[in-house]
């Protein structure tokens, strides 16, 4: 069934095939509705013999209604966006060497899975466009061959969970950018590079196992506390959490609100 709708805020574009949305979704300031009432709510690509072969754009606003994108095929290309707010869209089984995003979309309770090779680079954004995530889920599978950084730029991420899995010569999370309230996981195979953890600010929970040969630093102040289970660090590592307010602890520590608030003043609530 073909689009309807005009593309406005008050009367979107109800899409519902990945045709009418790669057709639409590079248009500024225009609002698509994924159909809340489609029975099946998977765009899957390998159904649809596209994968991808070069950049596409999505500067509209999309609210995606739990709707997901399946098997999309990036090679060495990205997703350019602008400066629109993306909902409720699920990115699944994501294949790509390059960064998957790039520009200043708000993400909000999306979900992202896949692979990332080569360049472990997630997503890229500038001094002044950069892609915020709130809310939401990431799970990569990495296979990194360079220092890279995942969330480079100014990206920042709001109350999001990472899983991390895969192995990396070494790997940088953020350069210039935020993440706050967020929780990492997930197992790394760290090669003789460094995983720099900061630039961090504020309230982020590493439950993040690491193995390889590698150094494993945060050698910058967190605006708050920042926690690390020690017990998840292989001895082969050299470990360098040196900045202000890093703290290795156990996992039953991290579970004691008493503790955290009243031993460390971690600036959280016990439901958080």
């Amino acid at each position: 069934m073909a689009y309807t709708g005009r593309g406005t805020k008050a009367d979107p574009f109800i899409v519902n095939n990945w045709t009418d949305l790669m057709s639409l979704c590079h248009i500024p300031n225009r609002w698509i509705t994924l159909d809340p009432n489609a029975e099946d709510k998977v765009m899957d690509l390998n159904d649809t013999g596209y994968g991808l072969w070069k950049d596409f754009n999505m500067y509209s606003n999309i609210t995606g209604n739990g709707w997901t994108i399946r098997n999309l095929h990036l090679g060495a290309y990205s997703i350019a966006c602008g400066e629109n707010d993306i909902t409720g869209l699920h990115f699944v089984n994501m294949v790509g060497s390059g960064p998957a995003f790039s520009g200043g979309s708000n993400f909000t309770n999306c979900t992202f899975s896949g692979l990332l090779t080569g360049a472990a680079c997630f997503c890229r954004g500038t001094e002044f466009l950069y892609p915020v995530f709130r809310n939401c889920s990431i799970s990569l599978t990495l296979h990194g061959t360079g220092q890279d950084v995942l969330f480079s730029g100014k990206s920042q991420l709001l109350g999001c969970r990472l899983d991390l899995h895969g192995d990396t010569e070494g790997l940088q999370l953020t350069d210039l950018g935020l993440l706050n309230t967020c929780s990492i996981g997930g197992e790394l195979v760290l090669g003789s590079g460094e995983l720099r953890l900061d630039p961090v600010h504020g309230c982020c929970a590493y439950m993040l196992e690491v193995s390889g040969t590698g150094r494993v630093i945060a050698d910058r102040a967190a605006n708050y506390m920042v926690l690390a289970d020690a017990s998840l660090l292989a001895d082969t590592l050299d470990v360098e959490l040196t900045g202000k307010n890093w703290h290795l602890l156990t996992t039953q520590e991290m579970q004691d609100a008493e503790y955290l608030i009243g031993v460390l003043g971690f600036p959280c609530t016990a439901e958080e």
